[in-house]
């Protein structure tokens, strides 16, 4: 990964701490899904930089069927189930709550790093872990439908994989918790089609 020796794990998880913002505050699902896509490009190349080049390419492809997939699900509700209720919008005070939630986990995250020397650190997968795990659980609990709640389901995830990898770089791991991961897209995929068809209602 000296492809571009500029890009330090410090500006990686920068990147990671705009793509998770993203995806726990705005609602457009285009943009949602891009920095989804932005945090495993990211997290397979910060693995990269420490030293687990092998893992980083599996981290991208499982990324790319993941996007894959999702992109497919909402691809088709918006194809075929034309419904007000498909990936409903949150209201502004929702929305301005999501955004504080982020600022305070972040703030907290960066003092924490900051007074333990985690961001200039190896173990900088440890701050990626707990931002990402943050931010996912965000997301969670603050939507109801499948397919968004899956996007933080699976940058909780993606924290935890990315962390895990770090200590036992295995590509037998890796490839089981990559299956993982894409059992749990399937199933939002499945969920996020099926929530859609019950709201549209009988044809």
């Amino acid at each position: 990964m000296a492809i571009f020796p500029w890009l330090t794990p410090d500006l990686l998880v920068i990147g990671l701490i705009f793509a998770g913002t993203t995806i726990a505050v705005l609602e457009n699902w285009k943009l949602s899904l891009l920095a989804l896509l932005a945090e495993f490009l990211l997290c397979g190349w910060l693995l990269g930089r420490l030293g687990h080049p092998d893992v980083a390419i599996l981290v991208f492809a499982i990324g790319g069927i993941v996007g894959l997939i999702l992109y497919m699900t909402i691809h088709w509700v918006e194809q075929n189930i034309a419904t007000p209720a498909t990936l409903p919008r949150a209201s502004m005070p929702v929305s301005l709550f999501r955004l504080l939630a982020v600022s305070l986990v972040g703030l907290g995250l960066y003092t924490v790093g900051t007074n333990s020397g985690l961001l200039l650190s190896a173990y900088i997968a440890g701050q990626v872990f707990a931002w990402l795990g943050a931010i996912g659980t965000i997301a969670m609990v603050t939507r109801r439908h499948p397919f968004r709640l899956g996007l933080g389901m699976l940058t909780f995830l993606l924290g935890f994989i990315t962390f895990f990898l770090t200590l036992e770089d295995s590509l037998l791991v890796a490839g089981t918790l990559g299956g993982i991961m894409v059992l749990v897209v399937l199933t939002i995929s499945y969920l996020s089609i099926a929530s859609d068809l019950v709201a549209k209602g009988p044809a």
